[in-house]
Parts: structure tokens; sequence; C-alpha cells
């Protein structure tokens, strides 16, 4: 069973990599249980459309599958660091950066930002997911040409005379 699971999510994230994800192909793959996966899934193929997904490694153990990939692409859309629903918060994505991010202009720089993603199967569906990375490290990546500004004893800009 746990190659069958690894096949599985193998052919999830190929199925995604690279290509416009219709919500046929996520509900495939993807069970009614983790609303969380499928809205990151839509939300980060809007900011970034057909992101890449480059796999590193992948083990088993049981019904969970440890995956750790890469994720790559084009910022074409808004990308929005969401506030946790009831099932989970939103996550970035690597790729590169054209649109508005928090508010602050797109930087078209190329963007690479390891993950780790661990699916939980049962059924020849993805029923439950986590997802880690550093968030940091994407911002660095995106604007790392930011100056840091010193600040008063007030929290106002110190201003160069």
């Amino acid at each position: 069973m746990a190659q069958e699971n690894k096949m599985l999510i193998n052919d999830f994230l190929n199925a995604l990599s690279g290509r416009h994800k219709p919500i046929e192909v996520i509900h495939r793959y993807v069970a009614e249980t983790d609303d969380a996966l499928r809205h990151h899934i839509l939300h980060y193929e809007t900011a970034f459309p057909r992101f890449e997904l480059v796999i590193k490694d992948m083990n088993t153990m049981g019904d969970c599958v440890l995956v750790d990939l890469s994720m790559i692409g084009t910022h074409g859309g808004t990308l929005w660091f969401l506030p946790p629903t009831n099932l989970q918060s939103a996550r970035p994505i690597l790729s590169s950066h054209h649109g508005d991010f928090f508010g602050l202009a797109s930087t078209g720089k190329q963007i690479n930002l390891p993950m780790k993603a661990l699916y939980r199967v049962c059924n020849d569906v993805i029923v439950e997911h986590r997802m880690h990375y550093d968030a940091n490290n994407l911002l660095q990546q995106l604007y790392s040409t930011l100056v840091s500004v010193k600040v008063d004893q007030y929290g106002l800009p110190l201003l160069k005379s």
C-alpha cells in the first residue's frame, strides 16, 4: 500500500506541475475532507500560473507520503498570506515575482523555495496534508534590494540630511 500511495502522490504532483490546474484534476486527487489543499492549489495557481513542482525525494510511512520538493514558476497575480481558516492557512510557493505582493511592487525575480509536504492518503485520494517552508526565505529572495530603514525612538524613519 505504501508504494501505491507514493505513486499516487507522484502522479498528483506531476499532474499539477508546469500546467494549468483544472478543478477536475484537483478533485481527482484531493478528497473533500482536505478543502485547504484545494484552496491552496487554486490560490497559488492564480498567483503563480502554471507553477512547477520539482520532487527531490519521497518517502512513505503507513498511509503517509513525505515529499521534499521545490515550487518554481512566474508570479503573475496577487499573492496573499491568508489568515488561518478553520482548516489551515494558505502558504507561499516558489516563483518569479511580477505582481503586487503585500502591497510591494513586483520584482520580476526568480524564486526558489524548498518545501516539505506530508500527504495522508486513504482510498486513493489525499485526505490530509501539511506543508512546511521558510517564508522569510521567500521574502528575502523577492525583496533583497529593500534597504532597512533606521527609525527613531517613536518608530519614525530617520532621514539622511
